[in-house]
């Protein structure tokens, strides 16, 4: 709905920004950075030519989208696995640090680091509308390394925030063995491309190991910023 009112003094055209960020969600491309200003009865409305100009932008931009962006938001058939931590999770776990305590005292205490980090850990919401919205839990995985004094907290910790089921998360003992993972999973999908089954993670090493070494495809998290 579109209506007249004054901003800054002027008489302009004006859109509630809930409507923009519908349209945005509508093609995946709304990251929650859409702040409208004003005051009063217009505050939730930005000017019509500011939102034509941020629609656009997003749908230039979706148009303009990588092959594999493009496979991940709209190939249905395609597999999706995510890595959990700088992934599924935001690798900020410390209170001013990315990681909870030091090694040392991880190595001491495995267990009790792990369930207070996975308590506390944030989703990304941009990967809780892809998984939870968009592909409504179908074709997607999580794969992670994990220890066993870690792995209850992990997999809570993804039940919690996203719609992927339990037996759809994968927890392995070391980075590399994240290709083994990916072989189990396509042997599920018979029929699958390798180029439909995608791991999506935040360790170069690992995805170039998964590119030298299958057809599969990868995708660094960077894609998606």
């Amino acid at each position: 709905m579109i209506l007249f009112g004054a901003k800054g003094g002027k008489r302009m055209r004006l859109i509630n920004a809930d409507e923009v960020i519908n349209i945005l969600e509508d093609c995946g491309k709304y990251r929650g950075v859409l702040a409208p200003t004003g005051d009063g009865e217009w505050e939730n409305f930005i000017p019509v030519s500011v939102a034509k100009k941020i629609i656009d932008d997003e749908r230039h931009g979706e148009a303009k989208m990588s092959n594999i962006i493009e496979t991940i938001y709209k190939d249905e058939e395609a597999v999706l696995v995510f890595d959990i931590d700088g992934v599924l999770a935001k690798y900020e776990y410390g209170d001013h640090n990315h990681n909870i305590c030091s090694d040392e005292e991880w190595d001491s205490n495995a267990e009790y680091y792990s369930k207070l980090m996975y308590e506390q850990a944030q989703p990304v919401k941009l990967f809780q509308h892809l998984i939870n919205d968009i592909r409504v839990g179908k074709n997607v995985y999580a794969c992670s390394v994990a220890s066993v004094n870690e792995s209850k907290a992990k997999k809570s910790f993804v039940l919690r925030y996203y719609s992927i089921p339990e037996e759809n998360i994968v927890l392995v003992k070391s980075k590399m063995d994240k290709l083994k993972a990916l072989d189990s999973i396509k042997r599920l999908y018979p029929n699958l491309s390798d180029k439909k089954l995608v791991l999506i993670d935040d360790t170069v090493k690992t995805l170039t190991h998964v590119q030298d070494n299958s057809n599969y495809s990868t995708c660094h998290i960077s894609s998606f910023l």
